[in-house]
């Protein structure tokens, strides 16, 4: 069965994200994939080892991570999503001591697709924002 675009985008929040199957990068990345990410080398995140690396920072930081998608806009091979992402700040993977505290934050995600494997991704998230509700930055 070949999965739409919308419908391969919401497994890797899904499976990825929400579900910890980290392993589905190997199957949903393609080989050189690049994932554009503020703060992030493009070489950072090239391949579904890298990827995994990264998501198990954000992991073991908000283990009860949720990524919920609210739109999606499918257009030739790319996927656009705005998403929700909500949890817990009990662990030290992003550097930063836990805070226990709730997080929320907004952000979208553009992917380009080519035979069912993302290749080139653009993320825009908050993280201003979760770093002043874990209390490791102050707005100003």
């Amino acid at each position: 069965m070949v999965l739409t675009l919308k419908e391969l985008v919401a497994r890797w929040f899904n499976e990825i994200w929400n579900r910890r199957h980290l392993e589905v990068a190997d199957e949903l990345m393609g080989e050189g994939c690049v994932i554009h990410n503020p703060g992030l080398k493009p070489e950072d995140a090239t391949t579904a080892a890298a990827f995994r690396s990264l998501a198990q920072a954000f992991q073991s930081a908000i283990p009860d991570i949720h990524i919920e998608i609210q739109d999606t806009v499918a257009e030739r091979d790319q996927v656009v999503v705005r998403c929700l992402v909500t949890g817990t700040h009990t662990g030290e993977g992003l550097n930063v001591r836990p805070s226990n505290r709730p997080i929320r934050l907004s952000g979208m995600a553009w992917g380009r697709w080519r035979d069912g494997k993302l290749v080139e991704a653009w993320n825009n998230f908050d993280f201003l924002s979760l770093y002043e509700q874990i209390g490791a930055v102050e707005r100003p």
